[in-house]
């Protein structure tokens, strides 16, 4: 992907989480600097630790 590029990743009727910092890394090493989703997210004090932006997509979006 090109650097600066953000990931939306949708995640349908998935109740688990489906982005973590493990994913984190691997999208940054990409070119990835930013998410949005519509599903669970953990490792949040990783992923701000590292500058990485999250946002939810709609207000139903949970993070853990």
């Amino acid at each position: 992907m090109p650097q600066g590029s953000i990931s939306i990743v949708c995640t349908g009727d998935f109740v688990a989480a489906c982005w973590n910092e493990m994913l984190t890394v691997a999208a940054e090493a990409t070119g990835v600097v930013g998410l949005v989703i519509d599903g669970y997210v953990r490792d949040m004090a990783a992923m701000t630790q590292r500058g990485f932006t999250r946002s939810p997509w709609h207000p139903g979006a949970r993070h853990h």
